[in-house]
């Protein structure tokens, strides 16, 4: 029972926290023999058969504490003048055989120390004593207290115990007697138990492997430790020990103790003699957690050595063919029975680390094992959506993308990416596009094939899935602009491949819906226009190389490009599907971002204007996406108060279209003008006339009295928009507009217009400082027209323009 393990425990620490009293209390006094008689009676607590292992541990390490202090009595006894071989023997008078060993090590390590007789002879005369205790858990917890006691005083390689009689030989020969030992009383505290008490006995145990573990410390610190004293010296030994005990636990505990506690380098060349000795252990060691240890710290140690790395490759590469072997027999052994499906796919993923790092050119082992790893998982009775499951699974296909292989020769890859869950699946398919779109990364997205294997892997990202769930705002954006970037990463020199590429874009992407085509579809559009110039240019320096002054520009298109259209009508074909395309995505853009699809309209009419063969055919098209636009300006669903700088934009892309025959555009400007008188506000009427009057003063269209009356309509607005009198800048503008044409040469401006807005303006603004309440607007505008009239002062001395004479300042 727990409670009278914890009486059991008390009482025993009450003696020792009385005894140590007395121990002190007697050194202090330099009583030497009434100092051993009050440590004996402490000591003897250990002799309890009461306590559990754990409890034992607590009773043992305070014990451990009260030694130590006793040592140093008994080194400063030493340093006095006593006899430590006096001292030594007479420790062996306690008449207990647990409190006479420990004092007879205690007594021994200070023997040691003073180097009158050599090290080993004192050690296996020690070895040799602590045989005397055969019960497990107090035979244990006294040899482990020898190790603990005698730690740095063991001879080794250039120490100060090393002796002609006292060598490193002879501490690997004690340390593995001892472990040896050790290893057999352990096993010893489960032997003879069965059900319930075989379990707890065996959690007890595990609590303990600790002090077994303390003899392959020792070995591992030693200086003089060799490879070849490894090999013949302690591996061996070592296997023989725990192969000998047929125990699980010990199996287990040495084998891990093999991995970890030795030099990666060792475990490298003696691999086979590892790998061997797994295959012999007892069926219920688990072999493939030893298989996992084993390869990622090998993976790790290769990666992260800073030696030459020649030589530890080519063991690697040795020792490959070992793993794969041993694995695959596992897989096997495993796969039909009623396996532990997560502790396979654990062992795969160690197995794919080591080999992307050990072995980087071994694609065939990589999808061998994502291939045994689909056959586990459909064969498995663990849930698909175990969170272990998936974070195995994810683990498993982030390897590769780390490494130097293409995704697109895994075709498994997809088909594992099933057993992720959503968000599991678009974090691993974002981590893809990384990879492809990262500036060192060497994969080449060329072939329509490739691009339908990328979209499957990240489908994801793509398309909403049955399992989907919300993401934050700020990382579906993020995710979306990645899969943006893959536009412009299709790399491949037959214009007809890079059109079917984005083609194959252009229909995943329209599947995505309004909520991914906001961010996807635009950049589509403009890596489509990109490559409609380019193939254009090659088009018409292919026709007249002379004809284009940046030759090397263009040189540098005819490396990634080979054009091969046989006349111009096959190029014009190629071109009007291109366009088509493009339409497409715009016409599916605008019914839910208008405004988008407006600008992109724009876009594309400016691409077709700019063609440099050819451009002519398109101007049809040109006009549909002039009309277009103005008719998403027409619609209500746009906002008002983003009409007027969208309608700017309009007028400006419409002043470059001298491709269109002229009786169409002249209608088309007509339409904008008239389309600016029904803005909603005065001052936007006035601001959006007052741009049309450029159209009318074009390479194509050049009506000067169209201008005038452009003029005098923005007048007129202003005047009417003056019920606020924030409005005034309108005049300003309209001044400045005036002074804008009459230095482009229109001479046929009147004056007194000009004159008349002058006068206007400084009445209006008397009138605002004299009745308006709030006239801080007003210092503005009045820079503003200050500055406007010192410009026309300066051109009346310039005499440049006649009409400036006339002006009245």
């Amino acid at each position: 029972m727990e409670e009278d393990q914890e009486k059991y425990l008390d009482d025993a620490l009450k003696i020792v926290k009385s005894q140590s009293f007395q121990m002190h209390k007697n050194i202090e006094n330099n009583q030497l023999r009434f100092c051993l008689k009050e440590s004996s009676i402490m000591i003897s607590e250990l002799k309890t058969s009461l306590l559990t292992p754990r409890n034992y541990y607590q009773l043992y390490t305070i014990i451990f504490d009260e030694m130590q202090y006793l040592e140093q009595y008994f080194k400063e006894e030493y340093r006095r003048g006593r006899k430590i071989k006096d001292l030594y023997e007479s420790v062996q008078q306690a008449s207990s055989i647990i409190p006479r060993l420990y004092l007879l090590i205690t007594a021994g390590s200070v023997y040691i120390e003073s180097q009158e007789v050599s090290s080993m002879e004192v050690i296996f005369d020690l070895l040799g004593m602590v045989k005397g205790v055969q019960n497990p858990l107090r035979g244990l917890f006294l040899r482990y207290f020898l190790l603990k006691m005698i730690k740095d005083k063991l001879p080794d390689v250039g120490n100060e115990y090393e002796s002609e009689n006292s060598k490193l030989a002879d501490t690997l020969k004690f340390i593995m007697q001892n472990l040896e030992e050790m290893n057999r009383l352990w096993i010893r505290l489960s032997t003879g138990c069965t059900g319930n008490e075989k379990l707890m006995r065996e959690k007890e145990r595990n609590e303990l492997k600790v002090l077994v573990g303390e003899n392959i410390i020792r070995l591992a610190s030693l200086n003089g430790l060799s490879l070849e004293i490894y090999k013949e010296e302690i591996l061996n030994k070592m296997i023989n020990i725990l192969l000998d005990s047929k125990d699980q636990l010990s199996q287990q505990y040495l084998m891990e103790c093999i991995i970890h506690a030795f030099p990666d380098e060792y475990n490298i060349h003696c691999m086979d003699t590892i790998l061997d000795t797994c295959t012999r252990l007892v069926p219920s060691v688990d072999v493939k957690g030893l298989f996992i240890s084993l390869m990622e710290k090998l993976a790790k140690f290769v990666g992260d050595s800073s030696k030459d790395q020649t030589e530890i490759l080519e063991s690697a590469e040795k020792i490959f063919d070992l793993l794969k072997s041993n694995i695959s027999k596992i897989i096997n052994d495993n796969i039909s029975g009623n396996m532990d499906s997560l502790k396979l796919i654990e062992l795969l993923v160690a197995f794919m680390k080591f080999t992307l790092k050990c072995c980087p050119n071994k694609l065939e082992t990589v999808n061998h094992i994502m291939q045994s790893s689909e056959k586990i998982l459909s064969k498995s009775k663990t849930e698909k959506n175990s969170q272990e499951l998936i974070k195995l699974v994810g683990r498993l296909l982030s390897a590769p993308l780390e490494s130097t292989l293409s995704i697109f020769d895994l075709p498994v890859f997809p088909i594992l990416m099933n057993y992720l869950d959503f968000s599991s699946r678009s974090t691993l398919a974002l981590r893809i596009i990384e990879s492809l779109v990262g500036l060192n990364t060497r994969e080449k997205l060329d072939t329509v094939e490739k691009m339908n294997i990328l979209l499957d892997f990240i489908k994801p990202l793509l398309v909403d899935s049955n399992d989907g769930s919300e993401n934050d705002l700020y990382q579906f954006e993020y995710e979306q602009q990645s899969v943006a970037k893959l536009i412009f990463i299709i790399k491949t020199e037959n214009p007809e491949t890079q059109r079917k590429m984005l083609e194959t874009l252009r229909d995943i992407f329209m599947k995505g819906g309004f909520k991914r085509q906001k961010y996807t579809l635009p950049p589509l559009v403009n890596a489509y226009h990109i490559f409609i110039s380019n193939v254009t240019q090659i088009y018409a320096y292919n026709l007249n190389p002379y004809s284009i002054n940046d030759r090397p520009n263009h040189e540098n298109y005819l490396k990634n490009y080979s054009l091969e259209f046989s006349d111009s009508s096959e190029f014009i074909s190629f071109t009007q599907k291109v366009y088509g395309s493009i339409e497409d995505i715009i016409n599916v853009i605008r019914q839910e971002y208008p405004e988008n699809a407006f600008r992109l309209m724009l876009n594309t009419a400016s691409n077709m204007r700019s063609l440099k063969t050819e451009g002519e055919i398109f101007s049809e098209n040109c006009l549909n996406l002039l009309n277009d636009s103005l008719s998403i300006l027409q619609d209500s669903k746009l906002e008002a108060d983003r009409k007027l700088g969208l309608l700017n934009i309009l007028i400006s892309t419409t002043s470059t279209m001298s491709t269109i025959p002229k009786e169409k555009i002249i209608a088309f400007i007509n339409s904008l003008v008239q389309f600016s008188q029904t803005l909603p506000k005065r001052s936007e009427q006035t601001l959006a006339i007052l741009n049309c009057s450029h159209l009318y003063m074009t390479d194509f269209n050049n009506d000067l009295t169209k201008v005038q009356d452009c003029l005098t309509k923005a007048k007129r607005f202003a005047d009417f928009a003056m019920s606020n009198p924030q409005n005034l800048n309108l005049f300003v503008s309209i001044l400045n507009k005036y002074l804008f044409f009459i230095e482009k040469g229109v001479d046929s401006l009147k004056v007194d217009n000009i004159n008349d807005i002058i006068e206007l303006i400084r009445n209006h603004i008397l009138t605002i400082k004299t009745e308006s309440a709030n006239s801080a607007f007003l210092s503005e505008i009045e820079r503003y027209f200050d500055t406007t009239i010192e410009i026309i002062k300066t051109r009346k001395n310039s005499a440049n323009h006649k009409i400036f004479e006339e002006i009245i300042v």
